[in-house]
């Protein structure tokens, strides 16, 4: 009787073994420090020749972290890297326990009531005409192929997530750099449109998020009506694709700076057409991760591959009762609701994972994450980050512009000397322009 239920087994847990022994997950970084605004500028180590950072104390509330709210936050700000949730042996109770209340369980009780009541009727008829069983030679040989298919149906699934975490990681970076590159170039650009790209940059994950979600032209607007203007929102409703028109917005507000010449004293940055093309590369960046999120949306796993893997685990547990009654009898109804249940649920993990824009991703934390870090590099333009359909660009240039002057007199926020910095990057872009003229001679002797 036993070798029955463990042939029905075989591609149950076949399957399982293999999906569990997936692509290893890369770790963790380690925490950085952080700081939150200006204000939390201390004193000045000359010895050490960088700039101290007090720690900002409280804690941060999650409804009100990163501009996803009109509120502020208030209280103390917790600057600990989040690490998500993860489960362990010793949750091994209580993951049993909440087996009932589990969501696949739930996607799938169509399919094991039905295997449930057809494997109670296979029985009664068993009982009652006293019929031989069947050989169990056929699913012996079916579960391998089976096996297989879900497999293969998990795995692609799980790349397709893996892929899309991997896609709004390089997106953070592209927006923590170009962040980094005004605060360097703030002068150059001015308060009132540093102060816009900032919001720009706040507003583009939250729109790419709405975007591959398919939400309306409405909540999109909703969602980032404290980080953009009326004329941009309005702009913003006008456009198909919602989040290349804010990558452009942002192009444009950095095609507009105009060029300034070297100093030779090192005071100032130069900006010039290298600048603007670095920019403008992070840009198109962002651009390219646009394209890529609409891929993995708009290219589902075949069709054929789910359609098959279903209907033949269909036929394999409708016809698993024939060979199991003989032997097991009336413990065929549970045997099979596992069977089916371990199978389904399988498959049905791959169907949930097969989307990671919809609700596996955490893409509102990772959203309030890349906020964050904006505010920390232009912590200047803070206050005009929450912008209002009631308050203009004007209100917002001129707090930004009295934000950014009281940054410049605290000594600019960067890590190492001001001066000292642009002294070293103007020495920087002379030394690149020297090579790169070496390499034009090299290539034409």
């Amino acid at each position: 009787m036993w070798r029955f239920t463990f042939v029905a087994f075989i591609p149950a847990v076949s399957a399982l073994s293999a999906v569990l022994v997936g692509p290893a997950s890369s770790p963790l970084r380690p925490p950085i420090r952080t700081r939150s605004s200006a204000a939390q500028l201390s004193e000045y180590d000359n010895s050490k020749d960088i700039v101290m950072w007090s720690t900002f104390p409280g804690t941060l509330d999650s409804k009100q972290s990163c501009g996803l709210g009109n509120d502020e936050p208030s209280g103390e700000l917790d600057l600990r890297f989040r690490l998500p949730q993860r489960y362990s042996t010793k949750d091994w109770l209580q993951i049993m326990w909440q087996t009932p209340r589990s969501r696949v369980l739930k996607r799938i009780m169509h399919p094991v009531l039905c295997v449930v009541t057809w494997s109670l009727l296979v029985w009664l008829v068993q009982r009652r005409f006293a019929l031989p069983g069947m050989s169990f030679l056929p699913h012996n040989l079916i579960g391998s192929a089976l096996s297989l298919l879900l497999v293969f149906r998990t795995n692609a699934a799980y790349t397709r997530f893996w892929e899309g975490r991997q896609r709004w990681q390089v997106l953070s970076d592209h927006v923590r750099s170009l962040a980094r590159l005004c605060m360097l170039y703030r002068e150059q650009l001015g308060p009132r449109r540093t102060a816009r790209i900032a919001r720009l940059l706040c507003a583009f994950p939250v729109i790419l998020k709405q975007y591959l979600r398919g939400s309306s032209t409405e909540e999109t607007c909703g969602a980032v009506a404290h980080l953009l203007g009326e004329a941009e929102r309005a702009s913003l409703a006008r456009t198909r694709n919602k989040p290349l028109h804010a990558c452009n917005l942002i192009a444009q507000q950095i095609g507009s700076v105009d060029e300034t010449p070297l100093d030779p004293t090192g005071r100032t940055l130069t900006f010039s057409s290298r600048e603007r093309l670095a920019m403008l590369s992070q840009v198109a960046d962002l651009s390219d991760c646009i394209g890529a999120c609409e891929r993995i949306v708009q290219t589902p796993v075949p069709l054929h591959y789910a359609r098959h893997t279903s209907r033949l685990a269909t036929l394999f547990v409708f016809t698993l009762p024939l060979v199991l009654t003989a032997e097991m009898g009336l413990l065929t109804v549970p045997c099979m609701a596992i069977i089916c249940w371990a199978l389904f649920g399988i498959q049905e993990i791959g169907l949930i994972i097969e989307e990671p824009f919809g609700k596996m991703l955490e893409l509102d934390s990772i959203c309030k994450s890349i906020q964050s870090d904006i505010r920390e590099t232009l912590p200047w333009v803070g206050s005009s980050l929450t912008v209002d359909g009631k308050r203009g660009d004007a209100a917002a240039a001129a707090s930004a512009a009295a934000d950014f002057a009281d940054f410049a007199a605290a000594g600019g926020g960067v890590t190492h000397d001001d001066a000292k910095a642009r002294e070293e990057a103007a020495k920087a872009a002379w030394l690149a322009k020297r090579e790169a003229k070496a390499g034009v001679v090299s290539r034409r002797i």
